[in-house]
C-alpha cells in the first residue's frame, strides 16, 4: 500500500526498473495509489510465438508512463489500469527523448487510448491521450498465456508493497 496523498502525477510515480527486465518468473506487480514508469523493455523468451514468462502489471488509480531512450518500448506483460479518472498509456511530460512507439506482448486495458474529434471533450485534456502521445504508434499482441484457466496463473503470484513516503524501484537482470 503506497502512502497517503500519492497522486497519478508522473512527479509521484514509481520506477518499475532502471534496468532492463528479462523475465524468469512469473510476477505480478499491483499498485494501489499513483501511476508507474516503465524506463526499460520487459522480456521474456518466447516459446510458440508468445512471451513465456507472465508478467502482470496493474494499477488501482494511477497511469503508465513509458520512458527511457530508443525508439521503441518492447514489454512483455499484461498492463492494466481501469479507474475511471486515470488509466492512461503515456510519454513522460516534457521528455523528448521517450519512445514515441510500443510493442506489447500481453494485454492492455486502459480507461481510454484513443482520440477525441474536440480535445476539450476530454476529461484529462490537460494529459494528452494515448495516441497522441505515441506518433509512431505501437502493436499489441494478446498473450493467449493470460488464459485464467491456464494452470501457469497459478504460479504467478510475486506481490511489491510500498509502505513508505519515498520511490520504490524493481532492478532488473539486465546490463
Amino acid at each position: 500500500m503506497r502512502r497517503n496523498g500519492v497522486a497519478d502525477s508522473f512527479a509521484d510515480a514509481l520506477i518499475l526498473s532502471k534496468k532492463p527486465v528479462k523475465l524468469v518468473k512469473p510476477l505480478i506487480v499491483i499498485v494501489d495509489k499513483g501511476s508507474l514508469v516503465l524506463k526499460q523493455d520487459i522480456t521474456s523468451a518466447i516459446a510458440d510465438g508468445a512471451p513465456a514468462t507472465l508478467c502482470t502489471l496493474a494499477l488501482g488509480n494511477g497511469h503508465f508512463f513509458i520512458d527511457g531512450t530508443g525508439s521503441s518500448r518492447i514489454i512483455h506483460a499484461y498492463m492494466a489500469s481501469l479507474s475511471p479518472s486515470a488509466g492512461r498509456m503515456l510519454r513522460p511530460p516534457a521528455s523528448a527523448s521517450a519512445p514515441k512507439h510500443f510493442q506489447i506482448s500481453g494485454g492492455l486495458a486502459l480507461t481510454e487510448i484513443g482520440l477525441y474529434e474536440n480535445p476539450n471533450s476530454d476529461p484529462l485534456n490537460h494529459l494528452s491521450t494515448t495516441m497522441s502521445n505515441f506518433t509512431q504508434g505501437g502493436e499489441i499482441q494478446y498473450n493467449p498465456r493470460f488464459n485464467p484457466s491456464s494452470p501457469a496463473m497459478a504460479d504467478s503470484r510475486v506481490f511489491v508493497i510500498e509502505n513508505s513516503s519515498g520511490k520504490i524501484s524493481i532492478e532488473g537482470a539486465g546490463t
